[in-house]
């Protein structure tokens, strides 16, 4: 039997503690064995929490230990993705990056390109693909009958009035903070995998919180080459929070209410392999209604699909031991990332910004 892939992970705030840490722990064939944080307090949670793991304080003393790791983990500041992810390829590291996998399209296939050349695996965590919500959502668009969608409304949406004092706050474009490479990220790689290629996209954005704050409100809509519109809010100003989805066939719809349970789930208990891992209240539901043959609304409520993070890590695993198919394709990171650009393009110019050829994911292949 093959020996457990050893895996390092770069960073130990929220992305590199509650998601990722958990989830390779729950994963046969993985074995978490070395923590990067240059942070008193986090290098005192690392070993806490993991107390036979390594734990370095510099991402120089991690990479000069070349051999002793198979898999990188790139979950800290955004600006240090692109950095980190190429010296993990030049390692010969497998890697996964968390988002924004890069800060455009065409950082990510040059990382793409050296992952290649290298004959290493690498990919992007879209965790959020395996969200209840989104699970459900997809679900029922292709079982429920509310005839040919025509739009989708999605949002992510809280009330933080003071901005965080780290480079999540700061409006430095060299941090890559902000919500559009945040949020945006999962909201747009959500849109394309439900509602397919998108031919344009125009979007405004505003830092509302305080003129030095990065962007901090926005609203997004996608053109589809089907016709149908995706219109996406995020805001980090907003007390309103639902509906999480909103779904807009001809004859029908289909509303969730609420935000998926493994994050507070991992935050209170790191412990993907929990029984109730992933399963959501009892009292949570996606909302259908659809219009009968005569002309009568018929109104259903429908339980949501346990959300399946802790799926990503046994496919990352499969990928590398086995060749089998990436959870996140690359094509797919370096599309939802063309659509973001075009989506920057469109809040600086004010206009309407058109992707020759469109964005596509591999799900949506001709």
């Amino acid at each position: 039997m093959c020996s457990d892939l050893r895996v390092v992970i770069f960073g130990y705030g929220l992305a590199g503690r509650s998601f990722h840490a958990p989830l390779i722990r729950a994963t046969e064939g993985l074995a978490l064995t070395g923590i990067v944080t240059g942070d008193a307090e986090r290098t005192a949670k690392a070993h806490e929490d993991n107390p036979v793991v390594q734990v370095y304080s510099s991402a120089e003393e991690a990479f000069s230990h070349s051999d002793d790791f198979d898999l990188a983990i790139i979950a800290g500041a955004n600006s240090s993705h692109v950095p980190y992810a190429m010296r993990a390829i030049d390692a010969g590291w497998h890697t996964v990056v968390d988002k924004p996998f890069a800060p455009n399209a065409a950082a990510a296939h040059e990382i793409f390109t050296a992952a290649a050349s290298r004959g290493v695996t690498i990919t992007a965590f879209h965790n959020r693909r395996w969200d209840s919500d989104f699970l459900t959502i997809d679900a029922l668009m292709r079982t429920a009958p509310i005839g040919p969608v025509h739009r989708l409304e999605s949002r992510l949406e809280r009330l933080r009035p003071v901005p965080q004092h780290s480079w999540k706050g700061s409006n430095d474009p060299a941090e890559l903070a902000g919500l559009l490479l945040d949020f945006g990220s999962h909201l747009v790689d959500q849109a394309i995998q439900l509602m397919g290629p998108v031919a344009f996209v125009d979007c405004w954005t505003r830092n509302v919180r305080s003129p030095d704050s990065p962007v901090d409100d926005l609203r997004i809509t996608l053109f589809h080459t089907s016709g149908s519109v995706s219109e996406i809010v995020g805001s980090q100003a907003s007390v309103f929070t639902e509906p999480r989805f909103t779904v807009l066939g001809l004859t029908g719809g289909i509303r969730t209410l609420g935000f998926d349970i493994q994050e507070p789930q991992l935050r209170a208990n790191p412990d993907a392999t929990a029984p109730n891992f992933g399963v959501e209240w009892a009292d949570s539901a996606a909302y259908v209604i659809a219009i009968d043959a005569n002309g009568i609304a018929q109104e259903s409520r429908e339980p949501l699909m346990s959300g399946a993070w802790n799926g990503f890590y046994p496919a990352i695993r499969d990928a590398i031991r086995h060749g089998s198919p990436l959870p996140v394709p690359p094509q797919d990171v370096v599309e939802t990332l063309r659509v973001l650009d075009a989506a920057a393009a469109s809040a600086v110019q004010g206009n309407r910004v058109r992707l020759q050829p469109p964005a596509r994911h591999t799900r949506h292949a001709e």
